[in-house]
């Protein structure tokens, strides 16, 4: 049975995953190599911060990346930029666009 360091089982935990694709074995050795224990609360405020944006939201988390993906493409130094996240769905977006669209015919 594998033991994994405490930040990595937070982070693993706040991760989004789909499907098959974060392997654990595989986050971890990205994991250990990078020493990413020492930067766990930044590693947990990017994991927020880009659970928010519409590439991890748009159908239903179908374009997040593996977990392993994810930490190769990130410096877990410096500090997430702030997304704001749309408040509509891709289905609310749509129905504001048709609405929009009616209401322009008729006005």
């Amino acid at each position: 049975m594998t033991t994994y360091p405490p930040g990595f089982e937070q982070a693993w935990e706040a991760y989004p995953h789909w499907e098959y694709r974060s392997t654990r074995k595989l986050a971890l050795k990205v994991w250990k190599r990078d020493k990413l224990e020492d930067n766990i609360e930044n590693v947990l405020r990017w994991i927020e911060v880009c659970s928010r944006g519409d590439d991890w939201t748009k159908q239903g988390g179908k374009f997040v990346p593996g977990m392993q993906v994810w930490m190769n493409q990130r410096d877990f130094s410096e500090n997430p930029p702030e997304v704001k996240a749309d408040p509509l769905s891709p289905t609310g977006r749509s129905n504001v666009t048709t609405i929009k669209g009616w209401l322009e015919r008729s006005g």
